[in-house]
This record gives structure tokens, C-alpha cells and sequence, in this order.
């Protein structure tokens, strides 16, 4: 019988998940993203519809992106200013002004404590009722795209910070001397996956998807005009955009 994080985790159900307000719960989200761009490809519409919502939204970008470029005349330091400008502007696009950049070197992510110990402290001091990070995974994506080492260790180093290191106080428990307690994350969902169990109908909010994808010059050859020909096409052979997901109920 294969076991995969779902049996893992918790019990799954069908239909939204929300925060149980009168019990400490809140309209709280964390994005954890491998490299700028990254968030608004993967979570964009959906991340605009909770912000539309209420939602208190942060994204936390782990890589400086450094290497996502081919121009070779540019600075390393030129490039990732460029890439945090784009970032930045990028969620504001989706309403999201919390945006914070770890810094890691692009292309050389890799499993380590001291990650692990950052991704736990970011996470118990937000207290996000659901993070949103890569499904580590897959190794290609639908038989089509490789999925980036980058995306993989984020997304697996994110969910070994979920569970068990956030909830248990015994990791990392230097975190308790400057007031950061324990927390538990009710919900993960996981973008780029080859196991999509969620969809959400980005109908309403795919323009400020697109919006934010044109927020990242120096990354796409896209503009106004073209992008609006993409939803057009597209939207002739779907009644609806959707993002698809994985997503992980985690019980308590």
C-alpha cells in the first residue's frame, strides 16, 4: 500500500478549510517560494482571492535569484536588487505587502539545519493558519517540466518545519527565550505537484495574476498585449481559470 503525506499528516476532507476564530485561529497565510516569480506562477490568483478576502498574506522568498538571468554584463548584487524590486511590486499586484527575502544563493539551496531552524522561526512567528510552498516531490512535472533542485528543497525543508519541528518545543528551543512559541499549521498546499486534490477558480482574480506576472520583466518576454491574448485563447477552451494544488489537512 503506498503512504504518502496525505496518510502522513492527517485525515483529508472535501470542501474550504477556515479559521476557527474564537479559538485562536486566524485569516493568516505564509508563501514560502524558492526564488522570486516563483509565488505569483504558483499561487497568484488564489493568494489575490484571500487578500480580496481578508487574509493577512506573507511571502517568504528563500533564494535571491540571482542566477535567473542571461545577461552576462549585470552584477550579481544588480540582479538581485532588480529581482526584489520586481518581487516586491509582483505581490503588490495581489495585494500583498509582506514580502521578505531570506537570501540564500540562487541554484544552491540544500537541506541543512540552519535552514530548517530559519523556515521553524519564520513560521512560529507568523502563525499562519495555511502555508503555501513547491511540492518537493517531483522530480518532472507532469512529464513536462523539471522541477528546480531549488523548488524541491524549499518545499521538502518547508514541510519537515510543519511537522514535526514548529509544534514540538523541543526544537529549537532557543526560539523560547525571545518569545516564540510553538504553533501548528491546520493546512498545506502544495503547487507544481503531480497530485492535484484542490482547485481554486482564479476567475475573478487572473488579471491581477497576470499583473504581477509582467511585474517580473527581467524574467518574462511578456507585456500587457500579449498576456491579454494568453487569457483570451485561453478562456475560449475554458469557461474558467483554475490553479491546482495538492493539498494536506493536517490534523491535530
Amino acid at each position: 500500500m503506498r503512504t504518502g503525506l496525505e496518510d502522513i499528516l492527517g485525515e483529508q476532507i472535501s470542501g474550504e478549510l477556515n479559521p476557527d476564530m474564537d479559538n485562536g485561529e486566524y485569516k493568516r497565510a505564509l508563501v514560502i517560494a524558492a526564488h522570486p516569480d516563483d509565488a505569483d506562477l504558483g499561487v497568484g490568483g488564489t493568494i489575490s482571492k484571500l487578500s480580496l478576502n481578508g487574509w493577512e498574506i506573507r511571502y517568504l522568498i528563500v533564494t535571491d535569484g540571482a542566477k535567473g538571468t542571461n545577461d552576462i554584463k549585470k552584477t550579481y548584487d544588480e540582479i538581485v536588487n532588480i529581482r526584489q524590486k520586481e518581487q516586491i511590486s509582483s505581490a503588490a499586484c495581489t495585494g500583498v505587502t509582506d514580502v521578505k527575502f531570506l537570501g540564500y544563493p540562487d541554484g544552491e539551496l540544500y537541506s541543512s539545519k540552519d535552514l530548517r531552524q530559519i523556515l521553524v522561526k519564520e513560521i512560529r512567528e507568523f502563525r499562519p493558519f495555511t502555508v503555501y510552498t513547491h511540492d518537493p516531490e517531483p522530480i518532472l512535472i507532469n512529464n513536462q517540466i523539471v522541477n528546480h533542485s531549488d523548488h524541491r528543497t524549499t518545499g521538502f525543508e518547508t514541510i519537515n518545519a510543519i511537522y514535526p519541528s514548529i509544534r514540538d518545543p523541543k526544537y529549537f528551543p532557543e526560539h523560547f527565550h525571545k518569545g516564540i512559541l510553538p504553533h501548528k499549521v491546520r493546512e498545506l498546499i502544495l503547487w507544481g505537484t503531480n497530485n492535484v486534490n484542490y482547485e481554486v477558480d482564479i476567475t475573478s482574480t487572473i488579471k491581477d495574476k497576470l499583473r504581477a506576472l509582467i511585474a517580473h520583466e527581467s524574467q518574462f518576454d511578456f507585456t500587457s498585449k500579449k498576456l491579454s491574448k494568453i487569457a483570451k485563447d485561453w478562456s475560449k477552451s475554458n469557461k474558467k481559470f483554475t490553479e491546482a494544488f495538492r493539498r494536506i489537512i493536517i490534523s491535530e
